[in-house]
């Protein structure tokens, strides 16, 4: 009981303000968790408090399982969960009272106040009624005993999962109608909260604060369930869509708006950010005035933009986080603008229509181009975010209601010329930026070239073991910093390009067995190197553009019998050479 009493007086002040009192209530309770050996709970209690970063959106979702503890806890554990709730729902009630407050002058910030609320405490009644959400779940599992009426599966050899807003239909298996719903469910809450003025009527939140039963929606149709099919495989599903006389067979994902559904599948590629993708096309259809063929004539690049940015969606513990430097479709944009490799200038982009893009030559990179576009609009650092972010939503709700004009960006957002100027410096990516990272991150590629980084960035990189591309082309690491990299043994694709590394770094390359391209271009390395890079028998690709290599290294190179492509220009090596080599590698392009 005494340690009760004493977890207990740990309570701030009264003249500190809520968001003040709430976190220094965490740090003390972690501390003292940490002093009883409660290693556990003081990581829990530490990284509750959701760290913010600028380039970041922070939404909230309400989540059941972090109420939970064991019956058979001890009871020092108890003592803590016991604080740890009191704390969270003592802040909880400010929020919400925060909401009421300012519910009429600002809904938008309001409605997002009562979802943080639902994370600190998921079961306060007031928030889940003014939010319309449901105070116990409402998900239903079936396996219907008629054939499917689209898919023609047979009666009772599919999952059909039905929840307040989705009806999921899937022959995969129960466990994959749950796990869809629930990433779907994150989705959609925070979709709502970015885009609120899109979808609800601005005074419905002050209203159901008040007790009236009212729809937050602004569209009648903005209540209907959403319907998503996914196949077991992906032949399957590119079997329906050719059946349909769909194009989109090798697509990865697909939503229909003629037939208001979404379509996916399970497979062993990785297609969770389609998923996100397409419903984002959903929600703005299906929760908006529903007008057809939006964005054909100009912005479809905006469209695509926004639907690539909620691909960057990451949740962890009721946290979701929309935009960072370090999403996946922004290392694609950072390569293609900072390397030099394609711009297209934001006047250009906006004005493309859906049949110019289909049929243009860059169109990845007119796809990337659009979603680094976005994430700087939506995430910019700059004195005026908020109402660059309010604006461009402005924009977007002008597509979906099929009132845009190819000039909407610059008219309402931002000048043409300020949005280039800030684009590139968007892009960037500093140390501090890197030493921003959660630990937990899932990342496959980052693309730090033409930034600022040094060793200090790769002693944080070397930790993310899942890394498939790591570009550092032109950054400012040396020898020492990519020892640090020993680590990530799924790397595929590496540059050093225009880097200060010697051929000492060259050894660093046996910890990578399935390295299929590396870029060693205007670096001082030499024939030196080369014993070790002929060790990586999987290599297509290999630039050594601008180094010290001759002809004796090159002829080393023969045991690379994958080698694709190859760049010795600028070098010293002769024609002859090169020439011969080719003789011995069949697969090797002039």
């Amino acid at each position: 009981m005494q340690l009760l009493l004493i977890l207990a007086s740990l309570l701030a002040p009264a003249d500190e303000s809520a968001d003040q009192q709430y976190h220094r209530d965490l740090v003390d309770l972690a501390s003292k968790c940490t002093e009883l050996d409660l290693d556990d709970q003081a990581e829990i209690t530490r990284n509750w408090a959701a760290t913010q970063r600028a380039d970041q959106i922070d939404l909230y979702i309400p989540i059941s399982k972090s109420t939970t503890l064991s019956e058979n806890a001890p009871q020092l554990v108890k003592f803590w969960h016991e604080r740890f709730l009191e704390i969270r729902s003592q802040y909880a009630e400010r929020l919400f009272n925060n909401a009421v407050a300012i519910c009429s002058e600002d809904p938008g910030r309001a409605y997002k106040l009562l979802y943080q609320t639902l994370r600190e405490n998921p079961n306060h009644l007031q928030a889940l009624t003014a939010l319309e959400l449901d105070t116990q779940s409402n998900v239903k599992v079936t396996k219907p005993g008629v054939i499917h009426s689209r898919t023609t599966w047979p009666a009772r050899t599919y999952w059909r999962l039905e929840s307040r807003y989705f009806v999921i239909d899937t022959n995969k298996s129960r466990e994959a109608a749950e796990h869809i719903h629930a990433e779907l469910v994150a989705l959609e809450a925070a979709w709502k909260q970015v885009f609120y003025s899109y979808w609800a009527d601005p005074t419905a939140l002050a209203k159901r604060l008040e007790g009236e039963d009212v729809s937050l929606a602004k569209h009648r149709n903005a209540t209907r369930k959403h319907r998503i099919i996914v196949f077991d495989t992906r032949s399957q599903y590119a079997s329906f869509l050719d059946s349909k006389g769909s194009n989109a067979t090798a697509s990865l994902g697909l939503y229909d708006d003629k037939s208001q559904t979404s379509y996916f599948f399970i497979d062993d590629l990785d297609t969770h950010d389609t998923w996100l993708h397409e419903v984002t096309h959903q929600f703005f259809q299906e929760r908006g005035p529903g007008v057809l063929n939006i964005g054909r004539n100009q912005n479809t690049m905006l469209v695509e933009g926004i639907a690539m940015y909620m691909e960057s969606l990451r949740e962890v513990s009721g946290h979701i986080t929309l935009g960072g430097w370090e999403s996946n479709r922004l290392q694609f944009a950072r390569y293609y603008r900072l390397n030099g490799q394609f711009h297209m200038p934001a006047k250009d982009l906006m004005a493309l229509g859906m049949s110019e893009i289909q049929g243009h030559q860059s169109q990845g990179e007119i796809y990337y181009e659009a979603a680094g576009l976005v994430h700087s609009l939506m995430n910019s650092e700059s004195a005026k975010a908020s109402e660059l972010r309010s604006n461009l939503i402005e924009v977007i709700s002008g597509i979906y209601h099929g009132k845009d004009t190819a000039q909407d960006l610059a008219t309402t957002v931002a000048p043409w010329d300020w949005i280039e100027e800030n684009y590139v410096p968007f892009l960037v990516v500093s140390d501090q930026d890197v030493s921003n990272l959660d630990s937990g991150t899932p990342i496959r590629n980052l693309v730090l070239a033409q930034s600022p980084v040094t060793d200090d960035s790769l002693k944080i990189i070397g930790k993310y073991k899942d890394l498939n591309w790591l570009d550092l082309t032109y950054s400012n690491v040396t020898d020492d910093g990519v020892q640090h990299l020993s680590s990530l043994s799924n790397i595929r694709k590496l540059s050093f390009e225009g880097t200060k590394i010697s051929n000492s770094s060259a050894g660093i390359l046996s910890n990578f067995p399935d390295l299929i391209e590396l870029d060693f271009s205007n670096t001082p390395i030499s024939d030196d190197a080369v014993a070790q890079i002929t060790r990586k028998t999987k290599l297509e690709v290999l630039y050594l553009t601008g180094t010290k290599i001759t002809d004796e290294g090159l002829n080393k190179l023969a045991s690379l019998r994958n080698l694709e492509v190859l760049d010795v220009r600028k070098t010293n090596v002769s024609d002859a050479a090169v020439e011969q080599l080719m003789k011995m590698l069949p697969k090797l392009q002039r």
